[in-house]
């Protein structure tokens, strides 16, 4: 049928409603002897579809080694790359297709050719956890520790898309572990940020550097404890990491963990020593936070724990401060029944009677009443 309609005229270059060729849907349908008839009659062998995709991305798509060889051997361009910058390699990495890379990489592609994103087919091979084809690279020169254009190696990618294997095989390869992306990140960061345990002790075992701080002078601890995954928290603990470290902000993994009501991870870190009294850049405590942020189990527990109830930050502000201004009554009758000093005044002399009428807070302001605040301060 297909010779009778060519014999008649028909454009063998006409393309359907997504720009494919008849010989994109041959290779990709892996019908070799369509193709090679199709070739025969002069078809437009690197013509691309609406995605910039050639009938050798097809059949690297399909995994179809027969077509891909035909294809090569009339002068596809072994190179080409779609409107995302990804060549037949990059297709073979995303679908495993192990004997496909082996006919490009025999055929002299590209093996370090970069994506839209500055990825090469290793990064995508191992983000897909495709053990084989990530070795095949590597054996056929792969560089190892090539980034995108985010900063990332293969490495980040296998921490990120918790790829075990690949991550053993890139290590046992020499990959440098203690690399950074543009963030600072290494791969320990996005380990302990998805929570992948066993990523996070192969990397530990593996030597990395447990204390590395991002740019934002985070630690993974401080990750792990921003997501309240205790067992990542406690792996890392158990290994050393520093646990008082602060970032940027001046928080430790506390604050953190205070702030978004953690209670387990909170608990886990007091038990194992942590600076309760620390303050951030602002001077505040986790106490502060746990007032800030209506957590009155976090503040249970510090108060259970020692912290200094009436520490002030650098607006001269307590706990009671925030917890009245927020209008949160449990906080304030849980710090009061504590203990706290219900007539501190903050840097610009107010109370948290000021505070509480200030924000129209009846409920707060005879609660502070009731346990005997100075009214006529």
């Amino acid at each position: 049928m297909a010779e009778l309609l060519i014999s008649h005229g028909i454009n063998i270059n006409e393309k359907d409603e997504v720009g494919k060729t008849a010989l994109h849907i041959a290779t990709g349908n892996n019908s070799k002897e369509i193709a090679e008839f199709l070739i025969s009659h002069d078809i437009n062998i690197n013509e691309k579809d609406n995605f910039g995709q050639t009938a050798l991305h097809n059949s690297a798509e399909n995994n179809s080694k027969e077509t891909a060889e035909l294809l090569i051997s009339h002068g596809a361009n072994i190179n080409e790359k779609d409107y995302d910058g990804k060549t037949a390699l990059h297709f073979a990495a995303i679908y495993n297709s192990k004997g496909i890379a082996e006919v490009l990489i025999s055929h002299g592609i590209n093996i370090n050719e970069k994506d839209s994103d500055g990825r090469t087919a290793l990064h995508i091979a191992v983000s897909e956890n495709s053990k084989e084809t990530a070795e095949l690279l590597i054996s056929h020169g792969a560089n190892i520790n090539e980034k995108d254009y985010n900063g990332n190696t293969a490495l980040h990618f296998a921490a990120l898309y918790e790829s075990k294997e690949a991550a053993e095989l890139l290590i046992s390869h020499g990959i440098n572990i203690n690399e950074k992306d543009n963030d600072g990140k290494t791969a320990l960061h996005y380990a302990a940020n998805k929570n992948y345990e066993e990523i996070v002790e192969l990397l530990i075992s593996n030597g990395i550097n447990i204390n590395e701080k991002d740019n934002d002078g985070k630690t993974a601890l401080h990750y792990a404890a921003n997501e309240n995954y205790e067992e990542t928290a406690k792996l890392l603990i158990s290994n050393g990491i520093n646990i008082n470290e602060k970032d940027n902000d001046g928080k430790t993994a506390l604050h953190l963990a205070t702030s978004i009501l953690c209670i387990k991870t909170a608990k886990l870190l007091i038990s194992n020593c942590v600076n309760i009294n620390e303050k951030d850049n602002d001077g505040k405590t986790t106490l502060h936070h746990a007032a800030r942020y209506n957590s009155n189990k976090t503040a249970k527990l510090l108060i259970s724990n020692g912290i200094n109830i009436n520490e002030k930050d650098n607006d001269g502000k307590t706990a009671l401060h925030y917890a009245a201004d927020k209008n949160y009554e449990e906080i304030v009758e849980l710090l009061i029944s504590n203990g706290i000093n219900i007539n501190e005044k903050d840097n610009d002399g107010k109370t948290t009677l000021h505070i509480a009428v200030s924000e129209n807070s009846k409920e707060i302001a005879e609660l502070l009443i009731s346990h005997g605040i100075n009214i006529n301060e």
